[in-house]
Formats: C-alpha cells, structure tokens, sequence
C-alpha cells in the first residue's frame, strides 16, 4: 500500500498535467527483477485496454548494463518499426511512467547483481485492466 501511494503522489501531477485526471485508481503492485545473466524479454505490451498507465520504481540504479526498460515512443499510437527505441537510466527514486499500450522490454542483465524495479499500474475507473488479463499469457 506505502508503493502504491507513493507512485501514486509522484505520478498524480504528470498525469494531471498530460490531461490524464481520469487515471485515477491503483490497479495493482509488484516486482520485476532481472537477474544476472539474464537475456532480453522480447518486445510486448502489458495488454490490450486504454485508460491504464505503468510506473516503475528503481530499487537500484538501473542503467543500460542491467537491465534498463527499452520503450518503442509512439507505438501506443501507431507501429512503426523504424521508431528508435529509448531506455532510460534511472536513479532510485526516479519515476517512469507509460501507457500500458506502448511496446516495451527489459534489456539483458550483463552485471552480476540482479536489478529490481518495483511498479504499480494506475486505471482508469471505467477500465477493466489486470481483471481482464486473469487466464491470459500476458508477460
């Protein structure tokens, strides 16, 4: 509940300021660790509804030797391959947000020390979000 609220405070402004006031309640919380050694996930979105947005937590410094998530701009909108994929570094205590519609990835871990970042995903209140992927083989 202390994350949830936490990214929550920290999201609110830039939602509101994106003209996203709808986003309003937390859909859910977790954990995503990439461990040493590991391989690039393959590019994917978290699933196929509107009115969701995605803000991880670095618990460490994620930078682009451990991990750091890739994001393919726009692709919320429109595919195109020829778009230039970003992967933010990130400090603990950074906040990055994006659509639960944007392509994405956690890149390979080429450290020897495993990268968590904590999340939680916030909703509109007319969407249906994690509820509707229950059964599903969303990563």
């Amino acid at each position: 509940a202390r994350l949830a609220g936490a990214a929550e405070a920290v999201a609110r402004p830039v939602l509101d300021a994106a003209g996203l006031r709808c986003i309003r309640e937390v859909d859910s919380v977790g954990c995503v660790t990439a461990l040493p050694g590991g391989r690039h996930q393959p590019w994917h979105f978290d699933g196929g509804e509107a009115g969701l947005v995605n803000a991880f937590i670095p618990l460490v410094p994620v930078t682009r030797h451990n991990g750091a998530t890739e994001l393919r701009p726009g692709s919320h909108r429109f595919n195109d391959p020829r778009t230039v994929p970003v992967a933010p570094e990130l400090a603990v205590g950074d906040v990055l947000l994006f659509d639960w519609l944007l392509l994405h990835r956690g890149r390979g871990n080429a450290t020897p020390s495993s990268r968590p970042v904590a999340y939680t995903v916030l909703r509109a209140a007319t969407a249906r979000g994690s509820d509707a992927l229950r059964g599903s083989e969303a990563l």
